[in-house]
């Protein structure tokens, strides 16, 4: 019975390396949001992607409307330091609910190679004047402590 149990876990660790070796090579990546000028803005922590990129929002499991936001790395790199504002300057007509969540899909298509998708499911709501980031879980809206804001 104990050999059972070996050969199992060492499958189950074996399957579990072979998942990772073919998963996105960007696994760990993902969309990350501040808050600056009372405004969501949203960037990525990985250096060095090429190619186009686009970005959709629409309500939570709502596939229309939807807001799309299209660019390349070259021309818009979202980093925190130059974050993509999320506005009706860059999503054409968008206007964000408070306590409302959103779905985001940002498809990264690099050259020659597949594309890359993440995901971030989000809610913002509004307290004394000033914009605050939520957490959507089941499209309930919850409260996370924010990372960063600046004015």
């Amino acid at each position: 019975m104990v050999h059972n149990k070996f050969k199992c876990s060492i499958i189950l660790i074996s399957l579990g390396l072979i998942a990772c070796k073919y998963s996105n090579p960007y696994r760990s990546g993902e969309i990350k949001f501040i808050t600056k000028n009372n405004a969501l803005c949203l960037y990525i922590d990985e250096q060095d992607l090429t190619g186009d990129y686009g970005i959709s929002i629409m309500q939570y499991q709502t596939p229309e409307p939807r807001f799309d936001y299209i660019s390349s790395f070259k021309d818009n790199y979202p980093k925190k330091d130059n974050c993509l504002m999320i506005n009706k300057q860059n999503f054409k007509n968008l206007k964000l609910k408070m306590n409302t969540s959103y779905d985001m899909q940002m498809e990264i298509v690099k050259p020659d190679s597949y594309a890359i998708y993440r995901k971030k499911t989000f809610c913002i709501k509004e307290d004394r004047n000033n914009l605050i980031l939520q957490d959507s879980v089941g499209g309930e809206c919850r409260d996370i402590p924010a990372e960063e804001t600046t004015k």
